[in-house]
């Protein structure tokens, strides 16, 4: 418990999120190049990226229909790495009391990575999302970490990142308004051979002041090129909330076959 005179935990995230971006605001160690800054100019070009459809049918004892669009544009500059992700998921299934909503969700991420040094980056990952079968009207929040990359070879990378979270949640049955959250952050992308590769992501957020109030997101995905534009991709997205309404599950496995085009 912290006494009267102890700042609350609201005030520690305040404080640290101000170091860390104003850590990413400073001038790169010597060991980078000053002429790999960013030129604000420039944000808009050199993007690449790809866009894939996935599409699920199942019949029998269940009739299901469902329907995945993702999006993802990538970018570096320098001492900067970009990633925009958008998606959208909808899908239905047969009842006998008739067809209902299986899936409905949206939602986009924008991440801006600084390169401090060899191994060090700031992050900073801002999302916003909407998914009516889970009760969430509107979800967004904003993110800021410290990243450690502690595996950087020529074909596999990974990295983890600790950080802070303003979220603001508007969820049936769960009570709305703002939260702050300790987050802890990791990845792993490998380049399994010149056509194959592996991406993989977690995130874990906990609220000290209410340990009930946690969520983990898992995601991975193995992408094959089949061609210099056309790729296929297997993934798979689990979602751990424990604080939701009553009637929906904690817990949501998901695993997408999609066909996808780089440009």
């Amino acid at each position: 418990m912290f006494n009267h005179k102890s700042p609350s935990f609201r005030q520690c995230i305040a404080s640290a999120a101000a170091v860390l971006l104003l850590c990413s605001h400073l001038p790169p160690l010597q060991a980078q190049d000053a002429e790999n800054d960013e030129d604000p100019g420039h944000f808009f070009q050199n993007w690449t990226g790809r866009v894939d459809l996935g599409y699920t049918y199942q019949s029998g004892r269940t009739d299901r229909n469902e329907l995945t669009l993702r999006g993802q544009a990538d970018r570096e500059a320098g001492i900067h790495k970009y990633r925009a992700i958008a998606e959208y998921i909808y899908g239905e299934q047969k009842t006998d009391a008739g067809t209902i909503k299986s899936s409905d969700r949206y939602g986009a991420s924008f991440r801006w990575r600084r390169v401090l040094s060899e191994y060090f980056y700031t992050q900073s990952l801002t999302s916003y999302e909407v998914d009516q079968v889970r009760r969430v009207k509107q979800r967004a929040e904003q993110n800021v970490s410290l990243g450690y990359q502690f595996l950087d070879r020529e074909n596999v990378d990974a990295s983890i990142a600790p950080g802070f979270t303003a979220q603001y949640n508007r969820e049936i049955g769960v009570e709305a308004g703002m939260n702050y959250l300790a987050t802890f952050f990791q990845d792993v992308n490998w380049q399994i051979t010149e056509a194959y590769r592996f991406e993989e992501d977690s995130t874990f957020l906990i609220e000290p002041e209410d340990t009930d109030n946690y969520t983990y997101r898992f995601n991975a995905g193995l992408v094959g090129t089949m061609t210099q534009s056309v790729n296929l991709s297997v993934r798979y997205n689990f979602i751990y909330e424990n604080q939701v309404a009553p009637d929906v599950d904690r817990a949501e496995h998901r695993l997408v076959t999609s066909i996808g085009y780089s440009f």
